[in-house]
């Protein structure tokens, strides 16, 4: 019989509340961090703990902006990680 592998939960990895980083990676422009940050603060109503760090790829058409949070469940990072996506020019949330 073989067993099936499968990938653990935030609840099973994270203990909630916790700090949470994550990085968004999409155009590089200021308009997408604005908007990164209107989506945590004003349609979560979450704090951005730290100073969102912006690191451009080698041709600068990129960049990986790096968000620091206080996440209260896996609920929670569910919805930001889908809403994060929605972004126009964002390609990834990691």
């Amino acid at each position: 019989m073989t067993s099936v592998k499968r990938d653990p939960t935030f609840k099973e990895l994270l203990e909630f509340p916790c700090k949470f980083s994550f990085r968004v990676i999409g155009n590089d422009s200021d308009h997408v961090q604005n908007q990164i940050v209107k989506v945590i603060e004003e349609e979560f109503e979450l704090e951005i703990l730290s100073e969102i760090t912006r690191t451009l790829s080698k041709k600068g058409t990129y960049a990986s902006f790096h968000v620091e949070l206080m996440a209260s469940s896996e609920e929670q990072l569910k919805a930001l990680y889908a809403a994060l996506g929605k972004i126009e020019s964002v390609k990834y949330v990691l």
